[in-house]
């Protein structure tokens, strides 16, 4: 067999220590074996969405994928908090597109009002009048649009800065190590079965001696 270092043993190299395998290939292999038995899922950061620049994924080592949004709670065992993200990061979304559409109405307002105001200017016999019904038009639709602009301006960072996670990332945090530590456990039964007795049996014929033949029990634990 042929043993690699930070690889662990296969069941039966673990059997055959000693022979073709030595004790000190074994020791160079059990800090594989315990990295093993550690976490599953560990917290990273991450680049956040819309102007939130950081924020947190969950890292699968035995997937080798990063989980984000309400996935995260869904491999934490937690349904209801994965439920909670979901609404508020459709809320994010619509507060988003309404402030879009909203800056877009706002701004035609805003031009709307600029063009009563340049048509309003006439000239007659030399002289430069203001009608002043359009110049009414023309403040009343200009200030209108920049009011829905601002208005809508606001509306859409709140879509794009709120965090829509319904706990800390302590929390999380928190969550992350039980359900690494059931893993482990786990897994630390896993290996306590696989390293048990175990029973084999065979036939045998000895012609050197007595010409005897038989069953051979071997049990190795």
């Amino acid at each position: 067999f042929m043993v690699y270092p930070g690889r662990p043993l296969t069941r039966e190299q673990r059997r055959r220590v000693g022979r073709g395998i030595s004790q000190e290939a074994l020791d160079a292999t059990s800090e594989a074996r315990q990295r093993d038995h550690r976490e599953r899922y560990r917290l990273v950061q991450v680049r956040g969405r819309g102007l939130r620049s950081v924020s947190f994924a969950l890292y699968d080592r035995l997937t080798r994928r990063t989980i984000r949004g309400d996935e995260i709670y869904r491999h934490l065992g937690r349904p209801d908090l994965a439920e909670k993200y979901r609404i508020a990061e459709r809320r994010n979304q619509r507060n988003r597109r309404m402030g879009g559409w909203g800056m877009v109405v706002g701004i035609a307002g805003v031009g709307v009002g600029g063009a009563f105001l340049v048509s309003s200017h006439e000239f007659e016999g030399g002289n430069s009048n203001f009608d002043q019904r359009q110049v009414r038009w023309g403040v009343i639709t200009g200030l209108g649009g920049l009011l829905v602009t601002l208005v809508s301006l606001g509306i859409w960072r709140r879509g794009m800065i709120t965090n829509p996670h319904p706990v800390s990332r302590r929390e999380v945090n928190r969550l992350t190590n039980e359900v690494n530590e059931k893993f482990e456990e786990r897994q630390r039964e896993a290996a306590d079965e696989e390293a048990g007795l175990d029973f084999r049996i065979s036939p045998f014929l000895d012609v050197a001696h007595d010409r005897r033949a038989g069953l051979a029990l071997q049990i190795r634990w």
